[in-house]
């Protein structure tokens, strides 16, 4: 494998809104867009809290819209257990991705 197909190898990759980012989150986005993908309840609920966990160490900007779009749209998911993921994945959102963020995450809290 070359070097620039490794996504991990590149340190800023995850901290810039790169393509691979967009590719990421889109791929993270599956379980909300496409709900055929997962039958069962409770496989789409893990997988959905597995999704929220990975974007919050994946360290993202405030210039990744699509990031804020994912952890907007797991704010609002009709599972209770989802919502509490996104609501205590924000602090390792920031401590992961800057402090920077704080105050953009205290206004998704409102």
């Amino acid at each position: 494998m070359l070097k620039d197909d490794n996504f991990f190898s590149d340190a800023n990759s995850l901290t810039a809104a790169s393509p691979r980012l967009v590719d990421l989150i889109d791929v993270l986005k599956l379980t909300w867009v496409n709900d055929s993908l997962v039958c069962h309840t409770d496989s789409a609920r893990k997988i959905k809290c597995l999704s929220i966990q990975i974007l919050s160490m994946a360290g993202i900007t405030l210039d990744d819209k699509c990031a804020f779009e994912l952890l907007d749209i797991a704010l609002k998911d009709e599972d209770e257990e989802v919502q509490i993921e996104a609501v205590s994945s924000m602090p390792v959102i920031i401590l992961c991705s800057g402090y920077s963020l704080l105050a953009n995450m205290l206004e998704r809290l409102e």
